[in-house]
């Protein structure tokens, strides 16, 4: 099921809750914050693939241009030009972390998908909810702490990085 059509039967589904202020949270807060998550995994996965290969296209002509170079200038010049390109792309990947953030957007998207799906069908953590009420609340709950974890090891991730 592509994103799209997961996110279409995720707004029919919000239709369905009879409480409105869980209904507005849903639909206000929560899918599009599932959709934010997503939209930056596959931001920083692109980001991540796409220097990751040209860090390793670049790696990988350094030896082949080293060996049918001669003395000349020019030789040792696109050597030393490939291998700036390849620390700055090693920096720019471990300054920007995107591995480590596309995996983590991707794990909280996930995260609250399964929290989202075990809310409609009252399994999981939702199954020992004596009322409506209670799955509301504890849906709130559940998906408030699990963004307020994903946003405390952001900042704690960007404290890192300005000491």
């Amino acid at each position: 099921m592509g994103n799209k059509s997961r996110n279409e039967a995720m707004m029919e589904l919000a239709k369905t809750v009879e409480n409105e202020k869980t209904r507005e949270y849903i639909s206000k807060r929560l899918l599009p914050l599932i959709q934010w998550y997503a939209d930056e995994a596959s931001k920083h996965m692109r980001l991540y693939r796409r220097w990751s290969v040209v860090s390793l296209l670049t790696s990988a002509s350094i030896p082949v241009v080293s060996l049918f170079s001669s003395d000349a200038l020019w030789s040792k010049v696109a050597i030393a030009i490939l291998g700036a390109v390849v620390t700055f792309v090693s920096a720019y990947l471990m300054l920007f972390d995107a591995k480590n953030v596309w995996v983590s957007c991707r794990d909280t998207r996930e995260t609250l998908n399964s929290i989202y799906y075990q809310y409609y069908t009252g399994k999981g953590i939702f199954s020992d909810c004596k009322s409506q009420e209670d799955r509301d609340s504890k849906l709130i709950e559940v998906s408030e702490g699990i963004i307020n974890s994903d946003v405390e090891k952001r900042m704690g991730s960007y404290a890192k990085l300005s000491n």
